[in-house]
């Protein structure tokens, strides 16, 4: 098949948490000459309780093709609905070639089902991973057997993909795009993020992210209980402050936004920001002692920064881990041996990522051209299920 020039590419992002793995990717599709990419913003991109993200992708010199804004405080079903319609309208007009969406969040599933029934075929990040304690999990394998191409980290991960069925010529281990940040981005100094957060790193300081636990919710008022009781007695013993960064929009987010915030108005030592941002956000991965939480960043970019990582409860469950994380339960006791851990692991251990090495822009573009070139519109949006050989 003749290659297709441009290829129009609607990359769909929710959350500053996509983005930011996104980011370099979306600069390059801009940059190739070989697509046309256009932009989408919807979910907490668009709240102003979650620090109102679309203004950091505009501070990127992107426009925003289409936002579509989510009531994230009400009924999730019903937000997914409209994000359903509004979708369909932009791209019934819009056709894009291929939607690229990356991860497992609730918003992918409205997204995919729109696309499937328009035609259009979808290029997936980050499936074959598995998180057993959150709801992210079925939806990152919907997706996969709703998308037409499929970038992943590893050899793990795409043989996954493969049992699902998958044909091997849609498949491309590319790696985490996450990662080209460490490669690819400008680091802020250590002075002018303590201009900008107001706040020392001289002393020993954790960045800390707590997402909901998704298939377990009624654990969560005991989760902060002893994630709370957890930090005080580090702070005792480490003379560890605090960085918290807001939760994704997930049921029972607010519950864990009010705790810490309450938390932090407390105590000199600690900051609460609803979003740091890619930049403000890798940056501090090079000068903190310390990550605690459940974000996946722990499993992703952590390593590359050779910054330990205390993982506490299931929500990350089943995802391939270097060796800079700690995984605890949710009692205080756990959480807090597993930060005695991760602040006596030596310094620059050149802790191995499982998740690439910070080239998978290129790699996710040529494979595109690739396959639009080998097979055409038509051939990949005509899926067939490929059995295993036993």
């Amino acid at each position: 098949m003749p290659e297709q020039s441009p290829i129009s590419v609607c990359v769909v992002t929710t959350a500053r948490a996509d983005y930011g793995l996104l980011r370099w990717l979306i600069h390059d599709l801009r940059e190739d000459d070989a697509f046309r990419m256009q932009l989408v913003a919807s979910g907490s991109h668009l709240s102003h309780r979650h620090g109102y993200t679309i203004n950091e992708i505009r501070r990127d010199g992107y426009s925003v093709a289409c936002e579509i804004p989510l009531d994230l405080d009400g009924s999730l079903t019903r937000a997914m609905s409209y994000l359903t319609t509004k979708l369909g309208e932009y791209l019934t007009e819009s056709r894009p070639d291929l939607l690229l969406v990356l991860g497992d969040r609730w918003e992918l599933l409205p997204i995919a089902s729109v696309c499937t029934i328009l035609g259009i075929p979808i290029g997936h990040i980050s499936g074959g991973e598995i998180t057993e304690g959150a709801i992210d999990d079925s939806v990152r394998h919907a997706i996969t057997k709703l998308a037409h191409i499929h970038f992943v980290a590893n050899e793990v991960y795409a043989n996954r993909v493969r049992q699902l069925g998958e044909e091997q010529w849609r498949i491309c281990i590319s790696g985490g795009p996450g990662l080209d940040n460490f490669t690819r981005t400008r680091r802020h100094s250590r002075e002018a993020l303590e201009d900008d957060l107001g706040l020392s790193l001289e002393r020993p300081t954790a960045l800390v992210t707590l997402h909901p636990p998704t298939n377990s919710l009624d654990t969560l008022d005991s989760l902060l209980n002893e994630f709370q009781r957890a930090l005080v007695l580090a702070q005792e013993e480490f003379g560890l402050q605090y960085i918290f960064t807001a939760p994704n929009a997930d049921p029972g987010a607010g519950k864990i936004e009010t705790a810490l915030k309450r938390f932090s108005s407390e105590r000199s030592d600690c900051i609460f920001v609803p979003s740091l941002g890619p930049t403000r956000y890798i940056s501090l991965m090079h000068y903190v002692s310390i990550m605690i939480g459940n974000s996946s960043s722990a499993f992703h970019e952590a390593p590359l920064a050779q910054l330990p990582a205390v993982n506490i409860g299931d929500r990350q469950k089943g995802r391939l881990a270097g060796d800079n994380v700690v995984s605890v339960s949710i009692t205080a006791e756990a959480i807090l041996d597993g930060i005695r851990k991760g602040m006596t692991m030596p310094k620059k251990q050149n802790f191995e990522c499982p998740y690439g090495t910070g080239s998978a822009s290129p790699i996710i573009r040529s494979f595109i051209k690739k396959v639009f070139q080998q097979h055409g519109r038509t051939e990949i949006l005509k899926k067939k299920f490929s059995d295993l050989v036993c």
